[in-house]
């Protein structure tokens, strides 16, 4: 009634607030879960037929919703899902589901293709290639529609989500995206990369094997960037410009050169310098430059001196890190050096600050 809309004044509600689209649709939105609620189908299918379809932009933020529903309300969801467009982005993911389920997985991959291609959010595509590489469908057309920041931003949570993928099936999606001729070398490449740190840092591993893991590692990140940068990038001069990464990558290699030629104290010298760039490898150094220094005949005085100087320098990088808010980061690198140094009040100190922090 545009008159009572006129005549009354409710706080900051008003007519023109509330038709924003932002607020409006979640408002149909919000209606719908509750029709679904009660089990009032028709009625959360009046709701959903008053929402933006046709401006995917819009409705990609209420994907996280449609999920929920699935699980919390599944029969009454079913139902108002034969209604959703056939076409839509959300609509051919459970396609391809569907597809996946039946074992037809050239016609689940080409729902996934058509997914990829037709929304802009992040969440669907990350789930699309999940679902590809939970079921070792070669992910190559899906991953190449990411930019490559925001592959690697989906390659962290497919490490993230290793226990339930299944290690097995995310080796494979590296060794596939290596091998492709469809332009995803570089995805790959740091797909393997990330498997390989975790695989240095909780894999407990000793003597050569740790020698030779860590060498494959530097030098498929040193890989990934000699593909993206000309060579004169890497030298001295132009070290600084090059990502933080690949300077981690370039001293630890010229360390592992040095080891080989038993020029043992350089070697450290390098390895320590290496840890500015990537502190998140502390454990592994540590332990590399333990089992060097037992290699060369020196376990005593030589190998605590230089790890007591490693471990003030670590501290000096937490306390950088816990300045600039990097709470979770901090905590990692904390609990390595725990490991190592379980008595050090000042790292205690500083685990319970972090801990505070993060459960504010």
């Amino acid at each position: 009634n545009p008159h009572l809309w006129a005549r009354q004044n409710y706080g900051t509600i008003t007519e023109e607030r509330i038709k924003l689209p932002k607020r409006l649709y979640q408002i149909r939105i919000n209606c719908a879960e509750s029709a679904l609620k009660m089990k009032d189908t028709k009625l959360a299918v009046f709701f959903m037929k008053l929402l933006p379809w046709d401006e995917e932009y819009w409705m990609q933020r209420y994907y996280p919703n449609f999920d929920f529903w699935e699980r919390e309300y599944h029969a009454s969801f079913q139902e108002i899902f034969k209604n959703f467009p056939a076409d839509y982005p959300y609509v051919l993911l459970q396609r391809a589901r569907e597809k996946i389920g039946e074992h037809q997985e050239a016609a689940a991959l080409s729902l996934l293709e058509q997914c990829m291609e037709t929304t802009e959010s992040y969440y669907l595509q990350h789930q699309a290639i999940e679902d590809a590489v939970s079921h070792q469908i070669n992910p190559s057309t899906l991953v190449k529609q990411l930019d490559l920041d925001t592959w690697k931003q989906s390659a962290e949570t497919l490490l993230n989500r290793i226990s339930v993928l299944g290690k097995e099936q995310v080796e494979y999606a590296a060794k596939t995206l290596c091998q492709d001729q469809q332009n995803t070398v570089l995805y790959g490449l740091w797909l393997k990369m990330l498997l390989q740190e975790k695989e240095l840092i909780r894999g407990y591993q000793s003597g050569q094997a740790l020698f030779d893991s860590l060498g494959a590692y530097v030098g498929g990140i040193l890989t990934f960037y000699e593909k993206q940068y000309q060579q004169e990038m890497f030298s001295m001069e132009q070290r600084n410009l090059l990502p933080k990464d690949c300077r981690f990558a370039l001293f630890v290699s010229e360390a592992l050169e040095k080891m080989n030629q038993q020029k043992f104290p350089e070697a450290i010298r390098l390895f320590r310098t290496a840890l500015r760039y990537r502190a998140a490898m502390t454990g592994v150094i540590r332990e590399v430059i333990r089992q060097m220094a037992a290699k060369a005949g020196q376990p005593g005085a030589g190998a605590g001196e230089e790890f007591q100087m490693l471990a003030g320098q670590m501290k000096v990088t937490l306390k950088n890190m816990i300045g600039k808010g990097q709470f979770a980061e901090a905590l990692s690198v904390i609990m390595q050096l725990s490991q190592l140094l379980p008595e050090d009040l000042e790292l205690l100190r500083m685990r319970q600050k972090v801990l505070q922090q993060l459960s504010e």
